[in-house]
This record gives structure tokens, sequence and C-alpha cells, in this order.
């Protein structure tokens, strides 16, 4: 799998990332993202979404862009910040600190209807998005697989099934976090493509 590296700042005041120490990665957190809040024609431009990152202090392991391209934010031993707060109920340790055990995912997209509007964006200014920047690609499906192949590979105490591949709204959902849920992958993600 060819992997582009674009690797985020690891030290000084742009750094993204902390270290992992000997910390075990038990978890794959999937999420999705994009610049449309700011470029509604061209929300998925790589370089507007890494910026996104170094603004707002998050970061994630991997992006994979709309067309397969796997783009490495941050390397595996080091911690990457896009979990945040929220708890798993077969995991109590893991409150609050999944990133510690954890490896990010993003993928370049756009969610439904119901999870843009009003948070992201207004109904008319989704309404008139390109239909086909909503959801995810067959191309995301083809080189998350491959991805998360190599990811369990390297690390495998993380067991390739839905408690330990799992979305951010899982994590940090209503549940968890009923003032800011998060909503990603959402509903418009295929499991079924990604847990074969």
């Amino acid at each position: 799998m060819n992997i582009e590296n674009r690797l985020l700042a690891v030290d000084g005041p742009d750094r993204r990332s902390g270290p992992r120490g000997d910390r075990v990665v038990t978890h794959v957190v999937l999420h999705f993202m994009s610049s449309v809040t700011q470029n509604q024609d061209d929300p998925f431009n790589i370089e507007a979404v890494r910026r996104i990152f170094v603004d707002f202090k998050l970061s994630a392991h991997y992006l994979i862009a709309r067309d397969g391209l796997v783009v490495k934010l941050v390397e595996e031993d080091r911690v990457a910040w896009h979990a945040g707060r929220g708890f798993l109920d077969d995991f109590p340790d893991y409150r609050n600190r999944l990133n510690n055990h954890s490896i990010g995912i993003e993928f370049l997209a756009i969610g439904s209807r119901d999870e843009m509007v009003p948070k992201y964006l207004s109904r008319s200014a989704y309404d008139r998005l390109d239909p086909g920047f909503i959801g995810y690609t067959g191309e995301q499906y083809t080189a998350a697989n491959e991805l998360l192949a190599g990811i369990i590979d390297r690390h495998p105490t993380i067991v390739r099934d839905r408690r330990h591949i799992i979305g951010h709204d899982e994590y940090a959902g209503p549940r968890q976090r009923p003032n800011d849920p998060k909503v990603d992958p959402g509903r418009l993600f295929d499991w079924d493509r990604v847990l074969i």
C-alpha cells in the first residue's frame, strides 16, 4: 500500500501528538471530516483539512482521501489527538483516554443532512452540495481495508471486530457527550465493507 507522509509537528507550539510510551494499542477509531464549512466547492482539499488539525490542536494517524489516497499525519508509535472525551462500556479504564490506546483514521467525507445541519451547515448550504460529496467512496473502503490489515499486522492486540474497530460516535456520541456529541463516521458509513 502506498502511503503519503504529511506528518504533523511532534514538538514546538504546533505539536499535535504525544509519545505513546508502553501503552498498548487495542482500538481503531473511524471518523469523517472535511473543510466544508470553509469551502463548499472543494471540501476535501488535503492541505485545507490538514490546516484544521493545526488550527484546532487535533490530529489523527491517517487520512483517507476520496480517491483512496492514504495520508499519514502521525506515526503509530505516537498518541494522536482524535477521540477526546468519552467512554466505552466494555473498556472502563479508557474513559477520556482512548487516544492512548487507539489509531485514528479520518475519512474525507460529509455526513447525512441530520448529522451536518445545523451544527456545521445550514439546510440550504447542505442542499447545494454536490451529491458526490456526501458519504463514502468505493476507493475509500478499499484503502481502509488495506490500511486496517497493515495496522492489525503491526498491532496484533487489535481484533478486527466491532468492539475494537469503532466509530467516534460510539465513544463520544450523544450518550457519552449529550452537550457535544460526535456523529462520525455516521449512518452513511457501511460497516460491512470494512469488517470483511
